[in-house]
């Protein structure tokens, strides 16, 4: 580790210390985009729910298309 310790930037140490209701702020708004960006779908990504229902809907399709009619009898 030694011969790499002048290629490692190092920042300095700060004069002051953050208050904790300032870090505690800062904690609650990384929380909130976090959560709320968690909640948004990717664009041209389809979830596993999506491409299962698409799935059902186009073998439902090509299934009833496949089907013929039946036929009453009348003594339903």
């Amino acid at each position: 580790m030694k011969p790499f310790t002048p290629l490692i930037p190092e920042i300095a140490v700060p004069e002051t210390k953050t208050p904790f209701q300032q870090r505690l702020i800062w904690t609650a708004v990384c929380l909130l985009i976090t959560l709320v960006m968690g909640q948004m779908p990717l664009y041209g990504i389809v979830s596993s729910g999506e491409q299962l229902s698409s799935q059902l809907a186009r073998d439902s399709d090509t299934d009833a298309a496949q089907i013929p009619p039946t036929r009453s009898t009348g003594s339903e």
